[in-house]
């Protein structure tokens, strides 16, 4: 009997976190995945969605200007990630550096990498940006195993409006080298770099 206890008790504690499948966990995660999409997509030409649990994440499906979105989301710490299934960025090496000038323009390249898939999509490009900052922050949440985040927040036009997104990349545990990069609605430790 305590072998049985000692057995699920160690199993339970080396298991990642999952996705919390309760009905809270799948509205955070389509708000997200919406606002992910939103960066590129006029809300006006939102058509329907659609949130499900799948796998431990949360499969969110969105009909947008006639085509579908599909996106798998997660929990970064407290906060929900997702991460749109068509478009994986990989830098093609085995082991990031961790601080200095090559570490953040490698974060630079995959999350301007990120803004221009969706620049793209909302029909400009990058010639769009009027400003941006790169940064990195200790990892945080399910992510302090990779020790840094990269972080960019980017100003730019889309259809005369001017937007500020912010997007954060860290490497995904499962392939080395990988960067996963996501829209988040606000920065985290941004540096004032004014004088």
């Amino acid at each position: 009997m305590k072998l049985k206890i000692i057995l699920s008790l160690s199993l339970a504690l080396t298991v990642p976190r999952a996705f919390a499948l309760d009905g809270n966990g799948l509205i955070k995660a389509a708000a997200s995945a919406n606002l992910e999409l939103s960066y590129s997509i006029e809300k006006e030409l939102f058509q329907a969605y659609q949130v499900e649990s799948h796998d431990g994440e949360a499969h969110v499906a969105i009909k947008a200007n006639d085509a579908i979105h599909e996106f798998d989301c997660h929990y970064h710490g407290n906060e929900i990630a997702c991460h749109e299934n068509d478009h994986k960025i990989s830098l093609n090496k085995k082991v990031l550096s961790e601080s200095g000038l090559d570490f953040l323009q490698e974060g630079e390249a995959a999350a301007l990498e990120k803004l221009s898939f969706v620049l793209q999509r909302g029909g400009t490009s990058l010639s769009a940006l009027t400003q941006y900052k790169v940064w990195s922050t200790p990892g945080s949440g399910d992510h302090k195993k990779q020790s840094f985040d990269i972080w960019i927040k980017a100003i730019y036009k889309l259809n005369n409006k001017e937007r500020t997104v912010f997007v954060q990349c860290h490497e995904h545990g499962h392939k080395s080298g990988e960067l996963a990069c996501h829209f988040a609605a606000r920065g985290r430790g941004e540096p004032n770099l004014e004088d």
